[in-house]
């Protein structure tokens, strides 16, 4: 049910793409504690981004889950940004992150919907 997209303006090669997308798999599994066969990763690489006036590397990410908490969004901004700025080789003043807290009625998976159990 986790969904993390992740846009940036960097390239890299479709090897590293599927590389980087299972660490943030497995990172999103880790700090939003759920199991992992539920976290999607959509990572876009070579993406037409200008932060702050500039091409610099950059990202964009948005952070989709059913029961993501506002009180949680502050942890995991720090943990998210900081991961991402390691991965990427993104200062993490260029990064924004975008948090979506998902009713149970509303994402659907294997036919139904989470909240009709």
């Amino acid at each position: 049910m986790p969904l993390l997209e992740l846009r940036t303006n960097q390239t890299h090669d479709k090897e590293k793409v599927k590389m980087l997308s299972s660490k943030f798999s497995r990172f999103c599994s880790e700090i939003l504690a759920k199991p992992e066969h539920y976290v999607m990763v959509n990572l876009q690489v070579g993406q037409s981004l200008v932060f702050a006036g500039t091409d610099d590397p950059a990202a964009f990410a948005e952070l989709r889950s059913i029961e993501l908490s506002a009180n949680e969004t502050s942890f995991l901004s720090s943990q998210l940004c900081s991961f991402a700025s390691e991965q990427l080789d993104i200062p993490t003043d260029r990064i924004y992150i975008s948090f979506v807290d998902v009713d149970r009625n509303r994402w659907g998976w294997n036919g139904k919907t989470f909240g009709s159990s």
